[in-house]
C-alpha cells in the first residue's frame, strides 16, 4: 500500500487570485484614500484660516493694526505653523500675506493667500482678507 499524500500549500491558481482580489482592492482604496486626505488637509487650512481671522482681530483691537504672519505667529506661541520669513509653512501648505504689507497698510486690512505645495510646485488654494470671507481659489 501507498500512503496518502495530503497536499499542503497553495496551488499557483489560487495565489494568482489572491495576487489579482488584492490588487484590484488596492486600485479602488488608494486613490479614495488620497482624496480624503487631500479634503483633510484642505480642511485644516481653512481651519487655521478662521483661526488667523479670529486672532487678528484681537491683534488689531488690542495694537490699533492688524498683525504681519510672522507677528501673529509669534504672539499666538507658533500655533499656525513654522515661520519661515514672512512666511508660514504647515504641512502641504504657506500662509503669505500679498502684498507684503507695511504698518500703515496694515490699519486699513490685510490678505492671506494660502498655497498647496506639492513636488515644489505652488498652487494658491485660498484668500481671505479682513473680512474674513475665505474663497477657494481651485477645485
Amino acid at each position: 500500500m501507498y500512503p496518502k499524500r495530503t497536499n499542503r500549500g497553495f496551488s499557483l491558481i489560487e495565489l494568482l487570485l489572491v495576487v489579482v482580489i488584492v490588487g484590484l482592492l488596492s486600485a479602488v482604496a488608494v486613490p479614495s484614500a488620497l482624496k480624503s486626505r487631500n479634503a483633510a488637509e484642505k480642511g485644516a487650512a481653512v481651519g487655521i484660516l478662521r483661526t488667523m481671522h479670529t486672532d487678528q482681530l484681537m491683534y488689531f483691537t488690542r495694537v490699533g493694526r492688524y498683525a504681519r504672519l510672522s507677528e501673529l505667529n509669534t504672539e499666538f506661541h507658533q500655533t499656525f505653523g513654522t515661520t519661515v520669513g514672512s512666511r508660514i509653512y504647515r504641512g502641504n501648505h504657506m500662509f503669505l500675506m500679498s502684498p507684503s504689507p507695511t504698518d500703515a497698510s496694515l490699519v486699513n486690512g490685510y490678505q492671506i493667500v494660502v498655497y498647496r505645495i506639492d513636488n515644489r510646485i505652488n498652487y494658491p488654494t485660498f484668500f481671505m482678507n479682513q473680512s474674513g470671507a475665505i474663497q477657494a481659489l481651485l477645485p
